[in-house]
């Protein structure tokens, strides 16, 4: 049964990532939200830091920052607990943020102008 409901997260991904390739970014979030949920229920952490990241990816679409920050910062801290756990450690988590964030305020600035 818990192999059903992985292959089921699988397809919702895959939906949402056919969404987000499409431009639509609210279904995009839908589906990635979908899968996110089974993934919690399974406890798939693999899974789980990719549903983060992928609804940040939609929120980014978006031009909803804040969200898309809130699920990157999801999605890096359950990779730092699985890097953790199997004992390796591929970049220091300050860097990975303060390249993260570089890389949202970058593209805050090349939509709309938002920034100065």
């Amino acid at each position: 049964k818990g192999r059903n409901k992985k292959f089921e997260a699988r397809a919702y991904n895959s939906l949402g990532v056919a969404s987000h390739l499409q431009g639509d970014f609210i279904q995009a979030v839908k589906f990635h939200k979908k899968a996110l949920g089974i993934r919690l229920v399974i406890k798939d952490k693999i899974g789980i830091a990719a549903s983060y990241g992928n609804i940040g990816s939609a929120f980014e679409g978006l031009s909803d920052f804040t969200q898309a920050l809130d699920y990157y910062l999801k999605s890096l801290k359950i990779e730092e607990e699985i890097e953790e756990h199997l004992g390796v450690r591929s970049k220091n988590p300050e860097e990975v943020l303060r390249d993260a964030a570089v890389v949202l305020f970058r593209r805050m600035q090349e939509r709309e102008d938002l920034l100065p």
